[in-house]
């Protein structure tokens, strides 16, 4: 679904944010795993087709990023969380979805009423509909990002730290929401906090100062590097490159 070849980003002031990124990305949910500004927001951005690369090829679904005939395409395939929010505080959650879906073209009221409806209940905030956003919790504001994604019912889910300052019982609600939307679709999942990629992802990606180092389900990982865990491996990996 997603083919990467040779892929690089150079940033102004010759800052390499990625070097030779090569990755073939099929289907179920894939955990995205580095250090801070290792790379992985800017090949999440590229993937979403809001960066263009210095140099390789991505194609996503058939379609390049490359091209602009071909983003707008590309962008009705995908659902994109960025870190930040980017909700209206004092708008109701239904409010909120509501704009959104027309910013996504859905000019059907019907429809667009329809859907609302359905992303809600797949993200379990049909009890909050009414509230203002600035009243939801962290794990309700992330869940609400993820109906925003959901709203044009999309093949790809890119999910850019979304577990970041949940505490761990509302991490927990988010992983299961996770296992259940990866059915029949392809989620690329970035974190820091292994334990999250180690419960809900089918294989993992592992982005060392712009370079791949590791790709691959996670007991080939700790085979690999001969740990008892997935955090020894990781970091031993981590020590040698």
């Amino acid at each position: 679904m997603i083919d990467i070849r040779d892929l690089s980003k150079t940033y102004s002031g010759n800052i390499h944010a990625l070097k030779n990124v090569n990755l073939h990305l099929s289907g179920g949910i894939i955990g995205l795993v580095g250090q801070n500004g290792a790379g992985k927001t800017t090949l999440m951005r590229i993937i979403a087709s809001l960066l263009n690369p210095t140099q390789g090829a991505v194609m996503v679904g058939g379609y390049s990023v490359q091209s602009e005939s071909d983003r707008a395409k590309i962008r009705d395939m995908i659902g994109y969380l960025p870190q930040a929010n980017g909700f209206y505080a004092e708008l109701t959650v239904e409010q909120n979805l509501d704009y959104f879906a027309l910013l996504k073209k859905m000019d059907d009221s019907l429809n667009r009423a329809n859907m609302i409806n359905a992303v809600l209940d797949a993200v379990r905030l049909e009890s909050v509909r009414k509230r203002p956003v600035r009243t939801l919790s962290g794990g309700m504001k992330r869940r609400l990002g993820i109906a925003i994604t959901l709203l044009n019912q999309p093949k790809i889910l890119i999910l850019d730290e979304p577990t970041v300052g949940l505490d761990p019982e509302e991490r927990q609600r988010f992983r299961q929401l996770l296992s259940e939307l990866g059915q029949g679709r392809l989620i690329l999942l970035s974190s820091h906090i292994l334990e999250d990629i180690q419960q809900i992802a089918d294989k993992m990606v592992i982005i060392h100062q712009g370079a791949v180092i590791f790709d691959g389900d996670l007991p080939t990982l700790t085979q690999q590097m001969q740990a008892t865990s997935i955090e020894d491996a990781y970091l031993q990996l981590l020590a040698v490159s």
